[in-house]
């Protein structure tokens, strides 16, 4: 895991939570522009994007995270150097509990993100 990589994640979503983002959040879509979810956020933050983390249009999907090539879940894994399953873990709509009106909060997502940086701190 790259810890730098997921403080800058943390990072990026207590902007969210804090009403510094540019975007609303919405991790229920992939279809990035007038909201993003967390990944979408990540990716267009400057520092992320001077590692080489971006959005590109994809036919199917919109715009996505891109990095080294790879659309979707997979560049977020590789940016942030943890497996498939942990990327799906965090950026996956459908691994998350949802609020009464359908939402997931970005509260939960930056919760999750603690945790995993909380269990590979020495």
């Amino acid at each position: 895991m790259n810890l730098s990589r997921m403080r800058l994640l943390d990072d990026v979503l207590t902007d969210v939570i804090e009403g510094r983002a540019k975007l609303g959040f919405d991790m229920g879509t992939w279809h990035c522009g007038t909201t993003a979810c967390a990944g979408g956020h990540l990716a267009l933050d400057p520092r992320a994007n001077a590692e080489g983390l971006s959005l590109t249009s994809h036919l199917d999907w919109g715009l996505v995270p891109t990095f080294d090539g790879a659309h979707g879940y997979s560049p977020l894994a590789v940016f942030l150097e943890i497996t498939t399953n942990q990327s799906e873990r965090l950026f996956s709509s459908y691994n998350y509990r949802r609020r009464k009106d359908g939402s997931i909060s970005p509260q939960a997502v930056r919760r999750r993100v603690r945790a995993m940086i909380k269990r590979a701190t020495p």
